[in-house]
């Protein structure tokens, strides 16, 4: 039987968070990790959470490549430097990827759920329109009212419209 597959999910210097995406909801699973987690020298301390199938390590003494090697012959899982599954490569190649990934998923299901009649950027639009309407009722014309009227209608036109027009 094949080791399952733990992704980096992110990494700093000292701490990386892996995510065994195949044993989530598998407690025996992550208490067996748990125990071979406690015998690695260079772990100062870790956190599993079954549910999410994640686990944080923090090794502030130790180097990620000597550790992956330790964790390697555990035999526990394969880690894997790919990013997640789901995730586009060009949205985890900078540094806003995962927003534009999270904002993209929101924009597709506002879109499903309304069978096409609105978007992410229609309803940014309207709630800019809504916040310009309440400073203008406030007497803030000059100070914020403009500005977020300038912005929501730059919005409009900002980008393609999909699906609103009858073109698609």
């Amino acid at each position: 039987m094949m080791a399952p597959i733990a992704r980096i999910i992110h990494q700093t210097r000292s701490r990386v968070r892996l995510r065994v995406e195949e044993k989530r909801k598998d407690p025996e699973f992550f208490e067996q990790v748990r125990n071979q987690l406690d015998s690695v020298s260079g772990i100062m301390e870790f956190k599993i959470n079954s549910i999410t199938g994640c686990i944080v390590i923090s090794h502030p003494e130790q180097s990620w490549p000597e550790l992956e090697e330790q964790l390697g012959e555990l035999g526990l899982f394969e880690i894997a430097h790919a990013q997640e599954p789901g995730i586009p490569e060009t949205a985890e190649s900078t540094a806003f990827g995962p927003l534009q990934y999270s904002l993209s998923r929101i924009d597709q299901t506002l879109s499903a759920g309304s069978a096409g009649k609105l978007d992410l950027r229609t309803l940014a639009y309207i709630g800019l329109m809504v916040f310009t309407i309440r400073q203008i009722m406030k007497g803030q014309v000059l100070g914020p009212a403009l500005p977020m009227l300038w912005n929501a209608l730059s919005l409009a036109d900002r980008f393609p419209r999909s699906g609103m027009d009858g073109s698609d």
